[in-house]
């Protein structure tokens, strides 16, 4: 799994529940080391996986690619296409350590980045929350079982039919960045809001998203009068300082920003914000790096 898949939202109540593997019989692989099981957790519907056994094997590597060759050798009808193998574990491992460093951070995963559904059977049985930028990727969602309420539309720029949809499966909390209050105010009434925000460009991004999405400190009053007036409720504010960001102080300049915007709110009069989506793109390739990450979003949000 990607770790530029996991966003955060802050002040969420989730639960965690457990993903266990139910054992049932191979029907390709005959007589190897590895059974088909189906991931099962309460609302979640079962997804089949592999659950490899690697008594013969001396490090987890070594196990996956020990399977590799026996699906290529040992399947029947043969395999005479290209394939990838997902190692569930690894998303597991990755849960673990987002709910040890951000604690009170649920994490919300971006569909875009894999929709593959025993991923995201996973991620659901895990209590992750999912990010959905199309009516595709929320019925990919629902169709698990997941609850509408942890899914967001994370997508600024939306055409009315995908809106409609949103509504009808009650999906009912959205991005905005612009003037698109007109066609929330027609379609979707009801749906809450979390306003885009652009960040400064500090943190050296591999992918700057800034450049395409959220907007400027300068339009935030014109986007919360424009919500305002069509008596839609902003919950809260949404930024991404960009994938694979090499100063992680990028975070701390972010949520100033952010709390800035709730300030401006507040002083509106427009009811309190409780919801901050701190982005995506957190890197995974060592623990020290999201670890830094981490330490500076928990203190940025304890100050403000």
């Amino acid at each position: 799994m990607q770790s530029a898949g996991l966003g955060g939202l802050e002040e969420y109540n989730g639960s965690i529940a457990h993903v266990n593997l139910t054992s049932v019989r191979s029907p390709w692989l005959k007589q190897q080391p590895c059974e088909l099981c189906s991931i099962e957790a309460p609302g979640v519907k079962g997804q089949e996986v592999l659950r490899l056994l690697c008594d013969d094997a001396t490090n987890e590597k070594d196990a996956v690619t020990g399977l590799i060759r026996r699906i290529v050798t040992a399947a029947d009808p043969p395999v005479t296409s290209a394939f990838s193998v997902l190692n569930l574990s690894k998303v597991v491992e990755l849960f673990a350590a987002w709910r040890r460093g951000l604690k009170g951070v649920p994490p919300y995963y971006a569909v875009k980045c894999n929709p593959n559904p025993a991923l995201l059977g996973a991620l659901a049985a895990l209590g992750a929350g999912f990010d959905c930028a199309s009516p595709a990727e929320m019925d990919a969602v629902l169709a698990l079982g997941v609850a509408a309420d942890r899914v967001v539309y994370a997508n600024p720029c939306k055409p009315e039919s995908h809106i409609q949809h949103a509504a009808s499966v009650g999906v009912d909390i959205t991005t905005f960045d612009s003037v698109e209050v007109d066609k929330l105010t027609r379609f979707h009434p009801r749906c809450r809001l979390l306003l885009r925000l652009k960040v400064p460009d500090v943190g050296d991004a591999l992918l700057d998203l800034g450049t395409k999405y959220g907007a400027r400190q300068e339009e935030v009053a014109r986007l919360l009068r424009a919500a305002q007036s069509a008596g839609l409720a902003v919950s809260g504010v949404a930024f991404h300082v960009g994938s694979a960001v090499s100063r992680v102080g990028v975070y701390d300049v972010a949520v100033e920003a952010a709390h800035a915007v709730f300030d401006a709110a507040a002083a509106r009069g427009m009811p309190p914000m409780r919801v901050l989506d701190i982005g995506g793109g957190f890197m995974a390739g060592t623990a020290s790096t999201f670890q830094d990450a981490c330490d500076v979003i928990n203190s940025a949000l304890t100050r403000c």
